[in-house]
């Protein structure tokens, strides 16, 4: 494929990354299934269910691109390669390069959940501190990052900036959203700095791993042998601990901070408990908006649309690829690579 003719076929891919049949479906998927992912869970089958849902998803989007296109994954790789001039927003870079890195790798798509789970908590909290305004810059990934989704957020505001918060508003809890809005700002920063460093770490590991020598299979058998043979030190007897003191009786004092702590813990509650539930109706009315966005999309490709459409809906069956996986994974890492490319080498 000549350059020229391989350049249509990476603007035409650069349009539809940046436009509602991808953001739409694939946004949505993360605000909903972010909503479980807490920074204090190691792991659980509800992540490995949603990483693989969302692996299925980025794969099905991309053939049915493919498809509608008559693309070959070939000439999207030659596509992805060849084109170095065609540019990208540099924060539209760094969101597409997480999205897809994610898909290839189970930590760096939990990392993005959580970080994305907090990035809706304080979304909701600036729309409540601000009577539905915006969510400031440094929260999420700017204007140049995904339009689609901005302009989302532009009609949720005009939607509602005319509309009165509920007259059964806690009082209390919402004089105190300051103290959330710290803790959540804490917590989104530390998750974002991890993220990041999670996608430094996968890339050098990916470069690291070209260059490991080869085992001699001999050597490793020497040393095998070697351990077997030798002895191996008993354990020494352990003395028998001394019998512990008597607990002391607590004092008032530390009844009367219990007591506290106690209350603090259920502002605390009620505080989370309420934000996460403006943060759910945030995702609720986000994913309304860009329904209605979607719906609007009539032109190609069709076969992705009609994928988005589904998901939207909750009708699109994720637990299992439908797809040629070998030949969509070659796909993937073709846009992986060239978006690593992009935002390793600015």
């Amino acid at each position: 494929m000549a350059n020229d003719e391989s350049g249509w076929v990476f603007d035409s891919l650069i349009g539809f990354l940046q436009g509602p049949v991808w953001s739409a479906p694939l946004l949505t998927f993360i605000e909903e299934r972010s909503l479980i992912f807490e920074n204090d869970t190691d792991d659980s089958k509800e992540y490995r269910e949603a990483y693989q849902e969302y692996k299925n998803l980025v794969d099905l989007l991309l053939g049915c691109y493919m498809e509608d296109m008559g693309i070959s994954p070939e000439q999207f790789e030659y596509a992805c390669t060849v084109n170095k001039n065609t540019k990208m927003p540099v924060q539209f870079q760094q969101c597409l390069f997480e999205q897809i890195w994610a898909a290839n790798e189970y930590g760096i798509f939990k990392r993005m959940m959580i970080q994305k789970n907090l990035e809706l908590q304080l979304q909701a909290l600036n729309m409540i501190e601000q009577k539905f305004g915006l969510t400031p810059a440094s929260l999420t990934c700017g204007s140049d990052g995904i339009p689609d989704d901005e302009i989302v957020m532009e009609e949720l505001i005009h939607k509602h900036i005319q509309e009165e918060v509920e007259d059964n508003v806690d009082a209390t809890v919402e004089a105190n959203l300051d103290k959330e809005h710290e803790r959540l700002a804490n917590q989104y920063h530390n998750e974002r700095a991890a993220l990041e460093e999670a996608l430094r770490a996968s890339v050098e590991s990916s470069k690291s791993l070209q260059s490991l020598p080869e085992e001699n299979p001999e050597e490793t058998k020497d040393d095998v042998e070697q351990y077997l043979s030798e002895e191996i030190p008993k354990p020494k007897m352990m003395k028998r601990p001394a019998p512990l003191a008597p607990i002391p009786q607590e004092s008032k004092e530390s009844d009367k901070k219990k007591e506290i702590d106690l209350e603090n813990r259920i502002d605390m509650k009620k505080r989370e408990d309420y934000l996460k539930a403006r943060r759910d109706k945030l995702v609720a009315l986000k994913k309304e908006a860009r329904s209605q966005r979607l719906q609007m999309t009539k032109e190609r490709p069709s076969s992705a649309r009609n994928v988005a459409e589904a998901t939207m809906n909750g009708k699109q069956n994720l637990e299992n690829s439908q797809v040629n996986d070998s030949s969509i994974l070659q796909v993937r890492k073709a846009l992986a690579a060239r978006l690593k490319a992009e935002v390793v080498g600015q």
